[in-house]
């Protein structure tokens, strides 16, 4: 099973208040429910009345039909001319086979093997040398993949010091951004 999740931001510079903004937002969600099998919401800048994010979720059984439904969808939104799109993300997520197994060899047995922290993956990414502060950081066992789980499926390498302390950040800008973004709508001050 595969969900693809995307996050569409659109530009309203026409709308003068929030009840013309939510107009055209009902509008396209409207629309969009009607015409896709998807879910659809507005998901952040609820308070700002010339842009709104929009969050759309697909559910299906292979990953290119999963990307192409949420690739559809973005592409109606733009030839609505209702607002345009100012910029789109979306991922793939993969959930089950071996993710949610009982036995060792999955997703789950790793996971349960493995305990790392936020904090784990920020000394890792600073580079950090002193071994005795460091706790274990990879699984005793090896992944699935790497025992012939799901021949012909993997597909990936691993990944290089460098690209993964630029994943590490990555996830580390992401995080701050999303509690900026929480802070801003409980009416906090950037943290």
């Amino acid at each position: 099973m595969f969900v693809a999740v995307a996050r569409i931001t659109l530009s309203i510079p026409e709308a003068g208040s929030l009840k013309s903004k939510r107009h055209v937002v009902h509008k396209v969600l409207d629309k969009v429910k009607a015409r896709f099998n998807v879910s659809a919401a507005e998901v952040a800048d609820l308070d700002l009345w010339q842009r709104a994010t929009l969050g759309i979720a697909s559910v299906a059984n292979e990953h290119t039909f999963a990307q192409e439904s949420i690739s559809k969808v973005v592409r109606f939104i733009e030839e609505m001319y209702v607002a345009p799109v100012v910029s789109w993300t979306s991922e793939v997520i993969p959930l089950g086979g071996d993710l949610f197994g009982e036995d060792d060899t999955s997703f789950a047995g790793e996971a349960r093997s493995t305990v790392r922290t936020l904090a784990d993956a920020e000394r890792e990414a600073a580079g950090v040398e002193h071994a005795d502060d460091l706790p274990e950081l990879h699984s005793p066992t090896p992944h699935p993949r790497d025992r012939g789980g799901r021949p012909g499926k993997s597909g990936k390498k691993a990944l290089s010091d460098e690209e993964r302390a630029r994943a590490i950040e990555d996830l580390r800008r992401r995080l701050r951004d999303s509690r900026r973004a929480a802070s801003r709508r409980l009416g906090d001050e950037d943290p």
